[in-house]
């Protein structure tokens, strides 16, 4: 968890953690890249992520709490950029309380079945409650 004066509260939930964060985390250079993702979404700006960042998936009726996909690559992966890389995460962007709650962070060999958006919408569905 981190956070800086005029930035967001970044919280990376217990959800995400137990399925496939901690494969991740066997990487060796996990814990440099999940640094870096901090640090972008503390300073979390739509706009400025370009081709990392797909447009909002869904929102409440204000628009206060918006639901986002990102690509990244983990920091040894040179060769590759953040969409080829596989690597994705799902959060929560609450505008309101400046906090960004990141709901699962995979790779797309653990998405089950050939529909990753389905898949992943099952897992944030069965893993948390009052999502928009």
């Amino acid at each position: 968890m981190s956070t800086n004066s005029a930035g967001f509260l970044v919280i990376l939930e217990d959800f995400a953690k137990k399925y496939y964060c901690k494969d991740l985390a066997k990487r060796p250079s996990w814990e440099k890249t999940w640094e870096s993702l901090e640090q972008i979404l503390t300073r979390f700006d739509p706009h400025a992520l370009g081709g990392k960042l797909e447009p909002p998936i869904r929102f409440n009726p204000d628009r206060t709490l918006v639901l986002y996909k990102m690509m990244f690559r983990l920091a040894d992966e040179y060769d590759k950029s953040a969409k080829t890389s596989g690597h994705r995460l799902i959060f929560l962007c609450d505008n309101v309380n400046k906090v960004i709650r990141v709901l699962l962070v995979y790779q797309k060999r653990h998405v089950k079945g050939n529909k990753e958006t389905q898949w992943w919408e099952r897992m944030i569905k069965d893993g948390y409650q009052g999502l928009p």
